[in-house]
């Protein structure tokens, strides 16, 4: 199969992270927007307050009282060994960038009948050469799939 990489254009990013999920879940609750700002828990020394792990806890949006959505993307990019992760079992993928605020190349894989088979965001500003491959199974009459 023969894939075109079409250069669609930037996603811009002004809080270090990009997220990708469906917008009926992620805009389409004023119930969870509050204020729409990140609460970070501050300590005696006016640094942020850490749980024992080290994670920096969020505090509550006290205008909706809970976190707001903004401080549930947030907190899969600022909890936990990675910078990245599902936000809300699913409601959307989460992931810091490499350089924080900037723009960000999106590229579009495309099949040859112009249908989308992938995204690729590009995260460092490398360009690297993507190509995809397509998986290969092979089995013959006494292979058993359990």
């Amino acid at each position: 199969m023969t894939y075109e990489y079409r250069h669609v254009g930037h996603v811009y990013v002004d809080s270090g992270q990009i997220a990708i999920g469906d917008p009926c879940y992620t805009l389409g609750h004023p119930e969870d927007i509050g204020d729409g700002d990140l609460k970070l828990a501050r300590n005696d020394k006016g640094g942020w307050l850490e749980d024992e792990n080290g994670n920096t806890i969020i505090e509550v949006d006290e205008t909706i009282g809970k976190l707001n959505a903004y401080s549930r993307f947030c907190a899969q990019t600022l909890s936990g060994d990675n910078p990245w992760g599902m936000v809300d079992v699913g409601t959307a993928f989460n992931t810091s960038t490499t350089h924080g605020d900037g723009a960000y190349k999106v590229t579009l894989v495309l099949d040859e009948n112009g249908t989308q088979r992938g995204v690729y965001i590009d995260l460092d500003g490398s360009e690297p050469d993507i190509t995809v491959h397509e998986p290969t199974i092979s089995w013959d009459d006494n292979d058993t799939f359990e």
